[in-house]
């Protein structure tokens, strides 16, 4: 698989109307590209920022199953009509991921974190009392998401974490690379895929057109 991919942003379905929610899928052509390089036909799927759905759309559509967490209750029955197996789909907070019982060993996970723009404290994008540094705690929470996973994620299995870099006024962000810096922690890193999106692309308004999928394992020392 090369290293520089181009895929337009597309998907399969509609959403409803959700008043004060905005579409931010992935990619339904990026998550079938990943799920058929990285896995088999039965394989459990991961995603532990669900939201609308995709990963688990396409993993049952791959012929695998699709698991994942999502906060927002709305989004979680909208899910539920797309799928064969509604109850691989919780809703419920990915920070407590051990008090879910019932997700079986997974051999794969693929997702992308909600973003914030350092700096911008009102684009912290999880419910919290105020805390002195909103940046340095939302990376520490994307990364205690990324532990918990490893509860659930079978050894030396794999992981892809889609995210951009942000262009805010005249300044770089390197939400990215933080993102991929704070995840190494626990996983070793393998490659990066930088993905060239072609036309309309979910980020644009973030200055750039591209974004990378870190790619992670879960190895056994």
């Amino acid at each position: 698989m090369s290293s520089v991919i181009r895929l337009r942003q597309s998907n399969a379905f509609d959403l409803p109307k959700l008043q004060g929610i905005e579409d931010v899928r992935s990619s339904d052509k990026l998550i079938e590209m990943f799920i058929e390089r990285f896995t088999q036909k039965g394989d459990n799927i991961f995603d532990p920022f669900l939201g609308y759905g995709t990963t688990a759309i396409v993993s049952e559509r791959m012929e695998r199953s699709g698991y994942g967490i999502e906060f927002e209750m709305d989004i979680v029955k909208f899910v539920h009509t797309m799928l064969k197996e509604k109850q691989h789909v919780v809703c419920g907070n990915s920070f407590y991921l051990e008090t879910y019982s019932g997700f079986p060993q997974m051999d794969f996970s693929i997702s992308s974190p909600p973003y914030m723009i350092q700096g911008v404290d009102s684009s912290y994008p999880f419910y919290s009392s105020p805390i002195d540094n909103y940046y340095d705690d939302y990376l520490e929470k994307v990364g205690l998401v990324y532990r918990n996973l490893k509860r659930i994620l079978k050894p030396n299995s794999y992981i892809i974490v889609e995210a951009c870099n942000v262009i805010y006024g005249e300044s770089f962000k390197t939400l990215a690379w933080d993102i991929a810096k704070t995840i190494s922690k626990d996983y070793s890193f393998q490659k990066e895929y930088i993905i060239e999106w072609i036309g309309k692309y979910r980020n644009f308004k973030l200055g750039l057109n591209h974004s990378y999928c870190f790619l992670f394992q879960n190895k056994v020392i």
